[in-house]
């Protein structure tokens, strides 16, 4: 699949560049679960963050909205950081083969601490930016 040939207009235009590179959106979502009577499942599934039980699908779309790949599910205990890591850490993941050079990554402020590992390869990758302090 050509994720650059999905690419809308005011993406393109926002992030692309003569080139045409692929943008891709990636995320994180959940899928709730049932309270397991497995202590060990329940203790990997149980968010401090949502206080509930749930797994961690990880979504990578297309900017027209195309759902590119579907990882996981994940513990909801991992974050999108290490998420993001462990798909792009080793060398001949399907991941770096697939997107190449200048491609356009775009993230919620949950991946900063991957993005220097991204920009090392060689990825463009946008995200909001956070408040500093005493900002509102």
């Amino acid at each position: 699949m050509d994720i650059a040939k999905r690419n809308l207009s005011i993406p393109n235009t926002l992030f692309g560049n003569n080139n045409r590179p692929a943008i891709a959106i990636f995320d994180g979502t959940y899928v709730f679960l049932q309270k397991s009577s497995n202590y060990l499942f329940q203790k990997k599934t149980y968010s401090l963050h949502k206080y509930d039980n749930l797994v961690k699908p990880f979504m990578v779309v297309s900017c027209a909205g195309h759902i590119v790949d579907v990882v996981g599910p994940y513990a909801a205990t991992q974050t999108d950081t290490e998420i993001m890591s462990h798909l792009f850490q080793a060398e001949n993941s399907p991941y770096r083969q697939f997107f190449q050079q200048n491609d356009v990554f775009i993230f919620d402020r949950g991946f900063r601490d991957a993005i220097p590992l991204l920009e090392n390869l060689g990825f463009k990758v946008y995200k909001p930016e956070s408040l500093g302090p005493g900002q509102t």
